[in-house]
């Protein structure tokens, strides 16, 4: 499933930065990786038209592989923005060619803070994504963010 994950995902960056479409990858695969590997478990889609005017978020999903890549339109926070612009490149370790943005560790982990909280801190998967960032970063995390 990660193979296929990760192609379905280069396939949509590739798409993006050839329109000239900033973007950062977030979520579940920035915790991949950054640190614990899991599936998402939903999928669906919205309207990508309305999530654009909303400032929201949408799904594309892979039929073949059913694997959900979410799209989220940022709200114009600061904290969005500097996501964005500190954004980093992964490349894939078994074909160095290809690659797409990922939000840093940091980043991701403030989001899933940021989500967790969102949550009335009851989310497993949320802290357990924290967890596995902090554990593999421990010691290297920019305390400047």
């Amino acid at each position: 499933m990660l193979a296929e994950s990760l192609e379905v995902t280069l396939r949509a960056t590739e798409t993006l930065e050839s329109f000239g479409i900033p973007y950062v990858i977030g979520g579940s695969l920035a915790c991949a990786v950054h640190g614990l590997a899991r599936a998402t478990l939903d999928a669906h889609i919205e309207a990508i038209q309305a999530a654009s005017r909303q400032r929201d978020c949408f799904n594309i999903v892979h039929r073949a592989s059913m694997f959900k890549v979410d799209i989220f339109v940022p709200p114009n926070r600061p904290f969005d923005q500097v996501r964005l612009s500190r954004r980093v490149r992964y490349v894939l370790p078994t074909e160095p060619e290809k690659g797409f943005f990922v939000s840093t560790p940091e980043n991701t982990l403030l989001a899933k803070l940021g989500w967790f909280r969102l949550g009335n801190e009851v989310s497993e998967c949320q802290w357990r994504d924290m967890r596995g960032i902090l554990r593999l970063h421990a010691g290297q995390l920019n305390a400047i963010i």
